[in-house]
């Protein structure tokens, strides 16, 4: 593992090469646990910003919709969205 996961990385063969004990085995496991988790939060985090940014994406075109509306009435000064030209 160490020379096809780790490219050839010692840094852990210390701990690899003394005797196992309780203490590795839960410090072990709840590693793997969090891990696990930690990548079903960001999994989660990141479905929520891009429903977040499709929210700002269709206010932003309603938005745009009200400018132009308001903008192109008879009677009001030319509005422009701003960025626009």
């Amino acid at each position: 593992m160490r020379d096809r996961r780790w490219g050839g990385y010692r840094g852990y063969d210390a701990w690899f090469d003394s005797p196992i004990n309780n203490a590795k085995l839960a410090a072990t496991s709840v590693y793997s646990d969090s891990v696990q988790r930690l990548g079903a939060l960001d999994k989660a985090r990141r479905a929520e910003a891009r429903c977040i940014e499709a929210g700002i994406v269709a206010r932003t075109q309603v938005e745009q919709a009200e400018w132009s509306t308001v903008s192109s009435s008879p009677g009001t000064s030319r509005l422009l969205w701003p960025g626009a030209t």
